[in-house]
């Protein structure tokens, strides 16, 4: 069947059919910024909507039909590798000034949605500038690197709870306000993030919050540190409402870096970090290996 036959059903079939929240799961700094990612659907189709709360950007959306959830997450791992790697580069390889663009992907759809993930470096922190372009409109939206592991096991959750349910991609965005639909019950379940980004336990019709607990640094297995010209390294495992492996960068008795990974994740950042001494490794034995000129 043509995609302009799909295109019609697609059209015919959202102007009859509503849509409804199945999930809705928040990622936010305080006060810094704060994103809604919430996953619709209708008789037909499935897709998540990306949302950046700040006040003047309520009306900028990224809009992901599920027929590509994986392909888009697929896009959003490579930009968190690609971080990892980086900010393991001393800063002589690194960008020259803080303004550049360090990393470039884009992703395309039949249906004539393009998305572009920019990576920018910002004072040392890398910074996504996700931008979606269907229709005639052009969205975009920044994330931290920390949202931006948060954003990743979300999806993550939604590929595997919400797959698509139809190969007809939806052809016309559908208006999104909150006042449009109430759903009986949002389930959204527990994702881990840093320890400085809030993402709230499942939330239902009723008001009620459960409480969050202070991080504590668990004793088995044991906290470790590494030194090594003049800084040390510490790692531990910390727990509260969900586990961390914490990193943290001192010197002296000056903490200068404080990273917190998710513990689901740390395979995924030790795989990479493996990868990257790997290609490193090759790279400088070819280099003693060729003849000198």
């Amino acid at each position: 069947m043509s995609e302009a036959t799909h295109v019609s059903q697609a059209v015919n079939m959202t102007q009859k059919s509503k849509t409804v929240d199945l999930s809705i799961k928040e990622v936010s700094i305080p006060g810094i910024r704060s994103f809604n990612l919430i996953m619709k659907e209708n008789e037909q189709s499935r897709h998540f909507v990306i949302k950046d709360m700040k006040e003047s950007t309520r009306d900028i959306r990224i809009i992901v039909p599920m027929d590509h959830g994986q392909k888009f997450l697929d896009k959003l791992i490579l930009v968190v590798k690609f971080g990892v790697e980086y900010l393991s580069k001393h800063p002589s390889q690194r960008a020259r000034r803080d303004s550049d663009r360090v990393f470039t992907e884009n992703m395309y759809t039949e249906a004539g949605r393009k998305y572009y993930f920019d990576v920018y470096n910002n004072n040392g922190d890398l910074h996504l500038r996700l931008t979606y372009k269907y229709d005639g409109r052009r969205d975009s939206i920044f994330i931290d690197s920390e949202c931006l592991i948060a954003f990743v096991e979300i999806i993550s959750n939604f590929n595997k709870e919400y797959p698509s349910i139809t190969d007809v991609l939806l052809w016309k965005d559908l208006v999104i306000t909150p006042q449009a639909i109430h759903p009986p019950t949002i389930q959204p379940t527990g994702v881990a993030v840093p320890s400085n980004v809030n993402l709230p336990p499942s939330v239902k019709e009723s008001t009620e919050r459960k409480n969050r607990h202070a991080l504590k640094v668990c004793s088995d297995p044991a906290p470790c540190s590494i030194e090594h010209n003049g800084k040390k390294y510490h790692f531990e495992i910390v727990e509260g409402d969900n586990i961390f492996l914490r990193m943290t960068e001192m010197i002296g008795e000056i903490k200068k870096t404080k990273i917190h990974i998710p513990i689901e994740s740390v395979k995924l950042f030790g795989d990479s970090l493996g990868d990257m001494i790997d290609k490193f490794s090759k790279v400088r034995l070819t280099e003693e290996k060729a003849p000198a000129s």
